[in-house]
């Protein structure tokens, strides 16, 4: 894999939120569980190498369901040559329950993404050194949850986390407001399943999308990227906006319902020039190039539906639309970042 695709999964599970997590003694029970989570709406699986069959799991999906839209990663990798299996089979990340400063290096030399398990604030700066992009706090259940979350905030504030270890759906709000990063279920999505079975996780799958979108409602969902510096609003402050810049979507495209704002605001705060490109992404990898002016002119970003954020149906939590010039374009559902082009 090139760098430029590990950069691409890199974003692309950070977008996602959280990772569903595929564990099963049995191949063909794991092989249904995996790809009913994508079909209920899942961006990102992992599959345990504990799993029989694990790495044949993943070439099926990697052929199903092709990056960037779905990122594909193994679980429970403790050697070199389970990396290397993971790579043929199309996997893009890697995940281990421990540091082992060999194995990370040898993930991030095959352009994979790299997420070593730890625990205490020196085995998580162990592994940053030896170049892993995410640490996985593992196992989180045993150490007080969120609560120690908030405390290795304090003095890591700037290490992109991951916790796994008997997370609830109703847990991921207390999680991500305690700041990690990403979110790894595995019971709260397979346990003590009911048949038929594709069906019930496609259920638990799209509750646990819906309670991401629910927790993010204040934290940022839209990024600009201008001149090479971030910026980001969320939810709760596209509501605080004036009201002038408030519109029924209704007004602005037809057959459409639901609350907007208009981009004009959003893109002046960001200090976007009206002369500028800007390219577009979604958090499910799409992206396209457009005018900024055009943005400034019929860009309506839909927030909110029957004063409810969006569901995963309706394209949430942003969805773009773009009405007038060159660069008309229906929708761009689940809209993630805003960019200049340099």
């Amino acid at each position: 894999m090139s760098a430029a695709a590990r950069a691409e999964t890199l974003s692309a599970l950070l977008a996602s939120t959280v990772v569903g997590v595929v564990r099963s003694e049995r191949r063909e029970r794991a092989a249904a569980i995996a790809r009913a989570l994508v079909e209920g709406g899942m961006r990102a699986v992992e599959v345990t190498a504990t799993t029989p069959g694990a790495f044949d799991i993943i070439a099926e999906l990697a052929q199903a369901f092709p990056p960037p839209a779905t990122v594909l990663g193994v679980g429970t990798v403790r050697t070199t040559r389970e990396v290397d299996r993971a790579e043929q089979a199309g996997a893009r990340f890697i995940v281990s329950p421990h540091t082992d400063r060999a194995l990370i290096q040898h993930t991030v030399q095959k352009n994979l993404v790299s997420i070593p398990g730890a625990m205490t604030p020196t085995e998580i700066l162990t592994a940053r050194a030896a170049g892993a992009d995410i640490v996985k706090v593992f196992p989180i259940d045993a150490v007080g949850k969120a609560n120690f979350v908030r405390r290795l905030r304090g003095p890591l504030p700037d290490v992109p986390l991951w916790v796994s270890g008997d997370v609830a759906v109703a847990e991921i709000d207390g999680y991500l407001e305690a700041g990690v990063s990403l979110i790894g279920l595995t019971s709260a999505l397979t346990a003590d399943l009911v048949e038929p079975l594709e069906d019930a996780v496609k259920l638990r799958a799209k509750a646990a999308m819906e309670a991401v979108t629910r927790a993010r409602a204040g934290a940022p969902l839209l990024s600009f990227v201008v001149n090479g510096k971030r910026g980001s609003v969320g939810l709760k402050e596209l509501r605080r906006l004036p009201g002038s810049e408030h519109t029924p979507l209704e007004s602005a495209v037809q057959g459409r319902r639901g609350h907007a704002v208009r981009m004009r605001v959003l893109l002046e705060s960001a200090l976007v020039d009206r002369s500028a490109t800007v390219e577009v992404v979604s958090a499910d990898g799409f992206a396209r190039e457009v005018d900024a002016q055009t943005l400034y002119d019929g860009g309506y970003l839909h927030y909110a539906t029957d004063g409810h954020a969006l569901s995963v149906e309706e394209g949430g939590p942003l969805r773009l639309y773009i009405v007038g010039g060159d660069s008309q374009c229906d929708n761009v559902k689940g809209l993630a970042e805003i960019r200049v082009v340099e």
